[in-house]
């Protein structure tokens, strides 16, 4: 069974929002406790990615106003960075989440 994966977004501003590697959005806790509340077919695995927070090496590889960029993509509000993929800037992001504060 796969294991979805659900990446909390935090731009140390605004509250966090949250994205399934499968690109459905939750723009409040509210929404995300509901999703999670409902019975699942595959284990769910969240992370949360704080952008103040350190990065992987991979992520810290790229400059900042791109990794700002990325961040923004994946909370849904800008446009997909050119050559990447989706999946591509949810898993830089992912390897770089962690779980410190909650």
């Amino acid at each position: 069974m796969n294991t979805l994966r659900i990446l909390g977004l935090d731009d140390d501003n605004h509250g966090y929002c949250w994205v399934c590697e499968d690109g459905t959005h939750f723009e409040t806790t509210k929404e995300i406790m509901e999703f999670l509340a409902q019975p699942h077919e595959s284990p769910v695995e969240l992370k949360l990615f704080a952008i103040v927070e350190e990065w992987s090496e991979k992520l810290q590889a790229y400059d900042d106003c791109l990794v700002d960029d990325m961040f923004a993509f994946l909370e849904g509000v800008a446009i997909q960075p050119e050559g990447m993929s989706f999946e591509e800037v949810f898993n830089l992001f992912w390897e770089s989440a962690n779980r410190m504060h909650w």
